[in-house]
């Protein structure tokens, strides 16, 4: 055994027991990016004292998260001049979890169609943008009931290190109002301490839009 293999043996054996079987069926790549971090923060001058307490903690971390999250993938291709930098998973935790989310306009289109508008604010600065066009119910005639026609979504602002991809939508009409179900996934680049992750959130988010005006009347994270 050569004393690199004795020190993750010695680590993998100190683990929880719930951390150490989950560390038992990860993949030989992730195994690999774990041992090559923990092999690069070996106690000074002490090569056979084994690994630094603080590294250690920091792999303890990435495994509780990835464990209790499968959305993170750790990825050794991360450049890291291309991806959102933190210092801990809960730092990313706290930017994912900052949203904020807005009504916008309803505009009527030279086709004769409406389209209402919704924005979804990730941190501030990274924006999912959604359109839904749409034909209003007209109270007046009966040949006129309400359809969505489609929904369009972009993501804009900051997004270094994020990409958006709609999956799909449905719609219910309840009453007055029309109730969409939006799915999609927002995917990250991150470099947390010197190693490279993918994160994968799937979202939904549901709007209720007035079907005869086309007003936004709320936007929710389900």
């Amino acid at each position: 055994m050569t004393a690199e293999e004795a020190r993750i043996k010695a680590f993998v054996m100190n683990l929880d027991d719930n951390i150490s079987g989950f560390y038992a069926i990860l993949d030989e790549p992730t195994k690999t990016i774990i041992a090559n971090y923990l092999e690069n923060n070996i106690i000074p001058n002490d090569v056979d004292s084994g690994y630094s307490p603080v590294a250690i903690a920091f792999i303890h971390e990435v495994l509780t998260a990835m464990m209790n999250d499968t959305g993170y993938v750790l990825n050794s291709d991360i450049d890291p001049n291309n991806s959102l930098s933190f210092n801990s998973f809960n730092e990313f935790e706290q930017h994912k979890n900052n949203v904020i989310l807005e009504n916008g306009d309803v505009i009527q289109n030279s086709d004769g169609t409406h389209s209402t508008s919704f924005k979804v604010k990730k941190s501030l600065y990274t924006f999912i943008n959604i359109i839904i066009n749409q034909n209003l119910e007209d109270p007046n005639t009966t040949n006129q009931e309400y359809v969505v026609n489609n929904v369009n979504t972009s993501l804009s602002g900051v997004t270094l290190g994020a990409s958006w991809e709609q999956i799909s939508y449905d719609y219910t009409i309840f009453n007055n109002t029309v109730v969409i179900d939006l799915y999609g996934a927002l995917n990250y680049d991150l470099f947390i301490q010197g190693i490279g992750t993918v994160y994968t959130e799937f979202v939904h988010y549901q709007m209720i839009v007035d079907l005869n005006t086309g007003q936004a009347i709320s936007i929710t994270s389900i």
